[in-house]
């Protein structure tokens, strides 16, 4: 059997392009779904605040490394994820007081006499994979866009941070001491 170039060119390029549709298909890269229903239609409550030494945050003179032994009020940072894939945050009700005089600021935290139990719109999340988290921060910041990531793990998500954060309360000053440190917080569903 005599075969035609022409024809054998022909098959040659028909299995090519034959294999070439096979690969990317095969190599597409449509993400797959991750379920996100383990998060969704919960109130994640902040259970702990832990910090690398212990700090006297409070100036009761006992220092902690979970800060909501220090204030309880704290706890009171909440999560609401939607499944339409929005995110509802509350934040703590910790305030710190600033007080002006003699040319002098004294610095001093307390939880508020009148907690804020209200839920605003934050931005949006995204799982990563089966145990990571986005949110992406779209209201109320100073800076659009900035996403923060949160672990999933025992039916808790973490965040571990680096924040400039009080580590001590200096007398003369009366002002906080700062310092970039990691702080990791721990969240739970209600």
């Amino acid at each position: 059997m005599k075969l035609n170039v022409s024809t054998y060119i022909y098959k040659i390029n028909f299995l090519i392009t034959l294999l070439i549709a096979v690969i990317i298909v095969s190599c597409s890269s449509e993400e797959k779904e991750i379920d996100s229903s383990f998060i969704t239609d919960y109130s994640w409550r902040l259970e702990s605040l832990i910090v690398p030494i212990a700090i006297d945050l409070n100036l009761d003179g006992t220092a902690s490394l979970d800060m909501t032994d220090e204030f309880d009020c704290i706890k009171d940072e909440n999560f609401y994820f939607n499944s339409n894939g929005d995110v509802w945050y509350s934040g703590s009700n910790l305030l710190l007081i600033k007080t002006y005089g003699g040319g002098t600021i004294t610095e001093r935290y307390e939880c508020s006499e009148e907690p804020v139990d209200l839920f605003l719109r934050w931005g949006t999340f995204r799982m990563i994979d089966e145990n990571n988290i986005e949110i992406i921060i779209e209201e109320f910041s100073t800076f659009p866009g900035f996403v923060l990531e949160y672990h999933f793990n025992n039916n808790k998500l973490t965040q571990t941070i680096s924040s400039n954060y009080p580590i001590s309360y200096n007398e003369d000053t009366n002002t906080y001491n700062r310092e970039i440190i990691e702080i990791k917080k721990v969240f739970i569903h209600n």
